[in-house]
């Protein structure tokens, strides 16, 4: 016998007719799991978000590295770094995989934390991975209809 918690919880808080109440139920959409990345799909996202041209300028600054250890400055940052990186990976069009993750965020946070980019941004990066799915997938394996209705006795 299923557990049809979920759909009794769903059923209550839906309103209007047995069919209206079922379409409405039906379009419910829970988080799926994470997709890979294209480093592509990256640059196209902050060239539209205005920040690309600020990475590009921002990884320049990885060339004075060697200058800079010669003349007894102050190393480059850690953002700096990733802003290299980040750039070389989207130069090799590149699909991150959902087990790569990590090395993604720890690029983002070096160079948020650099200014470069926003935390708004790093969410709108996040979000190219993610996928959403119905929520009856898990129980039912397929849209609810009145059977399950009377079965979970919810049908007037």
């Amino acid at each position: 016998m299923r557990d049809h918690s979920r759909l009794r919880e769903l059923w209550t808080a839906a309103s209007g007719s047995l069919q209206e109440r079922l379409t409405a139920i039906n379009s419910l959409r829970v988080e799926g799991p994470r997709r890979p990345i294209e480093m592509s799909a990256v640059r196209d996202l902050l060239v539209r978000r205005g920040v690309w041209r600020r990475l590009q300028v921002h990884a320049l600054m990885g060339r004075t590295a060697d200058l800079r250890a010669r003349l007894g400055q102050p190393d480059v940052s850690e953002g700096v770094r990733a802003s290299v990186h980040l750039q070389g990976l989207v130069g090799e069009n590149a699909i991150l995989q959902v087990s790569q993750f990590g090395v993604l965020k720890k690029l983002l946070d070096d160079i948020c934390a650099d200014s470069v980019i926003a935390p708004d941004d790093v969410s709108a990066l996040w979000a190219l991975s993610e996928t959403s799915t119905p929520w009856w997938v898990s129980v039912y394996g397929r849209p609810i209809s009145t059977f399950d209705l009377i079965e979970a006795q919810l049908a007037a």
